[in-house]
């Protein structure tokens, strides 16, 4: 199977595959890693997702050398500004 074509990703200047992944539904570490192979490296890791594949699959590709190739949207259901710090550490964390 082909590989993604990537794109930039808005004004970032990221490049990014045409589709991306969110960890809600429960899929192995090995299932996010193979996406991660044929191009998709735009991962969702929101506040409510709590299934552990995909943060298993960010920390094996990191320590494979990956980081660099990877996009990691971190969402917060935060109601004021200050907790967002606060939620991003704490999703940063769960990581490792």
């Amino acid at each position: 199977m082909a590989a993604f074509t990537k794109r930039i990703l808005g004004g970032t200047g990221l490049k990014v595959g045409p589709l991306g992944l969110a960890a809600s539904y429960g899929a192995p570490a090995e299932a996010f890693e193979e996406a991660f192979e044929k191009g998709c490296n735009y991962f969702y890791l929101g506040s409510g997702r709590h299934k552990a594949g995909m943060r298993r699959a960010i920390r094996n590709l990191c320590r494979q050398g990956q980081r660099d190739r990877l996009v990691i949207t971190i969402q917060t259901y935060a109601r004021f500004g200050f907790l967002t710090e606060w939620f991003f550490k704490r999703n940063l964390r769960s990581i490792w």
